[in-house]
């Protein structure tokens, strides 16, 4: 627990978003559909409860999907990325007239 309470204050102030974060964010949620659903029983069907919960499983559901599609976006700009360049040194030899610079690999 104190493990991912760390990796969870930690990821406050670091963009991007781990497990941790995406694990409290579904507790989260999961606490607010319990407790809107026993607010709906408890009221016996109150239609402002029923249009809460309709909203907050709209807000669940478009989250997720956010979530899942830059998970997508991150693999795929992973995948496509070159191996980094080998280093180039540019050097001026002293037979050039005008100066200009080679590049020796």
């Amino acid at each position: 627990l104190e493990r991912f309470m760390h990796g969870l204050w930690t990821s406050i102030f670091t963009p991007g978003a781990n497990s941790q974060l995406l694990l409290a964010m579904n507790v989260s949620f999961v606490a607010l559909f319990l407790s809107l659903l026993f607010l709906l029983l408890a009221t016996g069907g109150n239609g402002h409860v029923f249009a809460l919960l309709f909203i907050a499983m709209g807000l669940f559901a478009s989250v997720q999907w956010f979530v899942r599609e830059l998970a997508a976006v991150r693999a795929a700009n992973e995948a496509d990325t070159p191996p980094p360049p080998t280093t180039t040194t540019t050097t001026t030899t002293s037979d050039d007239a005008d100066g200009e610079e080679k590049k020796v690999h």
